[in-house]
């Protein structure tokens, strides 16, 4: 009896809010629930005790769902000069099922390294460059025709005709007094001397090539990578090699033009009206060229280049845009004072001391012109109080009487014309 009223106790218990959950099975034969008990049941057994059946919970139809895969684990390592605690030297990253790191957690030097990098836009060199059917050149009266669809070049000289074949379409071509320089697509570069021979071995730069320059015993080569080759044919060796352009080569840029001195000095030009040579003594790039410059020195080296007899390095040749107006007239002045310092430094690196002294005379000549007497007689005294006898290689004293005739011709600088030829006559009582 004691165990009866257990189970007495035990049913009364049980609140009622549990019958919502239980459903009365179906009694439909084919049901396969069909047999579950929906009701609880009491029955008496001989020696007078009580039997309760207990209810048989119907079955939940399970909804067919895709299998979901594990959850994997990737130990990983954080990658670190120093060495971390105990705690921190492993961090756990769960891989979820597109098998994606999620780097949240990781630091950030090893997150880095699996962080996409985006790719930069080509510039107008790296584009696909076609190369034109027909291209002409001229060498010591030797006419040079290349003929890209049969990939032949043809030399004329008087009436007698040759031909040479390539593997590879043309893409540059530049001829000098001694050389003929073909670049090919498939960056292979041929270098023929005026009869039509074969003067230096078929080179490959690793890369189409996109403009070609030959001065003298010097040829110099710009690549698609950017980069930048030069060789010296008649000594048959490297000059320069793969230096890098990729600092001049964007979006709104691009290399125009490729020039080389006899003395192998490359003189590259943008599309922004921009000009930089390279300096092998620095290894870098100087810039030697600027669009925002003033009108008024613009025509006066105009003037000067004409003038001259004496053929310059490119330096002077750059300067041949016409400057942009549109900037404000301080910032042009600037910029033009900023430019003429540049190139004397430029004309000293590269040993041109003729141009430097063009440089030198041009500065002097502006600073007169805008009537800076403050700047210019700064640059002056430095100029006399040199302990050098020479100046750009050539005699201290003649490069002060020229700098005095020029400072003469504005009488608003009178005042620093009086000083500087005071100057001028104590240098020349030393002697």
């Amino acid at each position: 009896n004691g165990y009866n009223n257990n189970n007495d106790n035990i049913l009364n218990s049980v609140p009622n809010k549990l019958s919502l959950r239980f459903e009365k099975p179906s009694t439909s034969a084919s049901s396969p629930s069909s047999n579950l008990v929906g009701k609880q049941v009491e029955t008496t057994t001989k020696d007078g005790r009580r039997r309760i059946m207990p209810i048989t919970l119907k079955e939940v139809p399970v909804v067919s769902q895709k299998p979901v895969q594990p959850t994997k684990r990737v130990l990983l390592t954080p990658v670190s000069n120093s060495v971390a605690r105990p705690s921190q030297r492993t961090k756990t990253v769960e891989v979820v099922k597109s098998s994606t790191i999620s780097l949240g957690d990781i630091p950030v030097k090893l997150s880095n390294r699996f962080l996409p990098t985006t790719k930069t836009p080509l510039c107008k060199a790296q584009q696909k460059q076609e190369p034109k059917d027909k291209l002409f050149a001229v060498i010591s009266g030797c006419r040079v025709e290349v003929d890209n669809i049969q990939n032949v070049v043809s030399f004329t000289l008087d009436s007698k005709t040759w031909k040479t074949v390539l593997y590879s379409p043309v893409t540059a071509l530049s001829a000098g007094d001694c050389y003929l320089v073909l670049g090919c697509k498939d960056g292979t570069l041929h270098v023929y001397d005026k009869q039509g021979v074969l003067a230096f071995p078929v080179l490959n730069v690793g890369c189409s090539i996109l403009r070609s320059a030959v001065n003298g015993n010097y040829v110099a080569v710009v690549t698609t990578a950017p980069a930048l080759a030069i060789w010296n044919v008649s000594e048959k060796k490297n000059v320069l090699k793969d230096e890098s352009l990729a600092s001049f080569m964007s979006e709104n840029r691009s290399i125009c033009s490729l020039e080389i001195t006899k003395e192998g000095h490359v003189t590259i030009g943008l599309s922004n009206k921009t000009s930089y040579c390279y300096s092998y003594s620095l290894s870098a790039w100087m810039l030697i060229g600027h669009h925002q410059l003033d009108s008024h020195w613009y025509k006066e080296l105009q003037t000067n280049k004409q003038s001259t007899s004496q053929i310059l390095s490119p330096i002077l040749q750059s300067h041949t845009q016409t400057p942009d107006s549109s900037t404000h007239k301080d910032k042009l002045h600037l910029n033009t004072v900023l430019m003429l310092e540049q190139q004397i430094l430029v004309a000293e690196n590269l040993s041109s001391y003729s141009e430097c002294r063009l440089w030198l005379c041009s500065l002097v000549r502006y600073l007169t012109l805008q009537q800076e007497e403050d700047r210019l007689q700064a640059l002056l005294q430095r100029l006399v109080s040199s302990p050098q006898q020479t100046l750009f290689g050539d005699d201290k004293l003649t490069v002060l009487k020229e700098l005095l005739k020029i400072v003469a011709t504005n009488v608003n600088c009178q005042r620093v014309y009086s000083d500087f030829k005071q100057q001028v006559q104590w240098v020349e009582s030393k002697r």
